[in-house]
């Protein structure tokens, strides 16, 4: 399901303009008929096509070109948009075109010419509508591969076991501002994990998480010396230590602060090489 719904979303953008180049092969043939040869405004739709497909080519062409400019900061080089602007401008004239064949017929009279303008804008409407519907599904997809691999990582993750004690605090202005936590933390699993020894930060991670919305984090790594692995039914004490850096404490701007004391969130993260990514949580008390 979900490859199918990743190939309607890559495809979806491109079915209008393929609704154009085969609705464009019936349009010739409709054209070369004894009907609309016959009719006055003929010629007139045909160059009014033509006009429209060279000046889609020509904007193409050179919004291409410059768009390449932007991102590349060399000078113009208007060959480049040219193979996308004779696309868009063939795709243009066989809309205008089929715009008018659809619409030459008595009931109509002059107005078929309106057509030449009806099919540009109603390809114009239709590939917009798709690449909209192309960009929800993509989105969809990439939320369900999110909450898929989240809720994997949940499931794993029920087998670890955090807690913690010996918490320090070290605390300025006033005592409103957190300045470095040190604290004894106890991991243990019901199955064995691994960390990965060719990381240049070991795992595991530990993250402290403020509950201002502003606060900065705190964040360090596996002391030296711990474990390559902790089997089932085992535990291992990490003693850490968390600190702000001194240009973090004394800001000059910026938008992120030290985190004051309260309920922060101790978050501990590493990637199994065998099992996968593995994330656990536990409320910390900074007094």
């Amino acid at each position: 399901m979900e490859g199918l719904l990743g190939l309607l979303s890559g495809a979806l953008p491109y079915l209008p303009a393929l609704a154009v180049l085969l609705g464009g092969i019936w349009a010739a043939g409709r054209l070369r008929s004894a009907e609309v040869r016959a009719r006055p405004d003929r010629s007139a739709a045909i160059w009014l096509a033509s006009g429209l497909a060279l000046f889609a080519a020509v904007t193409v062409s050179i919004a291409v070109a410059s768009i390449v400019v932007m991102f590349s900061g060399n000078a113009p080089n208007y060959v480049i948009g040219v193979p996308f602007g004779i696309g868009i401008g063939a795709l243009v004239g066989i809309a205008a075109i089929l715009g008018y064949a659809i619409l030459a017929r008595p009931p109509f009279g002059r107005i078929a010419l309106c057509g030449t303008l009806l099919g540009p804008a109603l390809l114009i409407g239709a590939t917009t509508a798709a690449n909209t519907a192309a960009i929800g599904m993509g989105q969809a997809r990439f939320d369900n591969e999110v909450a898929q691999h989240a809720a994997e990582v949940a499931a794993r993750s029920s087998n670890l076991h955090l807690t913690v004690d010996g918490v320090e605090v070290d605390k300025a202005q006033s005592g409103t501002v957190v300045v470095a936590v040190r604290m004894r933390v106890r991991l243990s699993s019901d199955v064995t994990v691994r960390f990965d020894p060719t990381l240049k930060e070991p795992d595991p991670r530990f993250v402290l998480i403020p509950p201002e919305p502003n606060g900065s984090v705190l964040d360090t790594s596996e002391p030296p010396g711990g474990p390559a692995t902790i089997a089932a039914g085992e535990n291992h004490v990490y003693e850490l230590g968390f600190r702000y850096p001194d240009e973090l404490l004394n800001p000059t701007g910026g938008t992120y602060r030290p985190g004051a004391p309260g309920t922060w969130t101790l978050r501990v993260s590493f990637v199994d090489p065998v099992a996968g990514e593995y994330e656990v949580k536990v409320a910390v008390e900074l007094p």
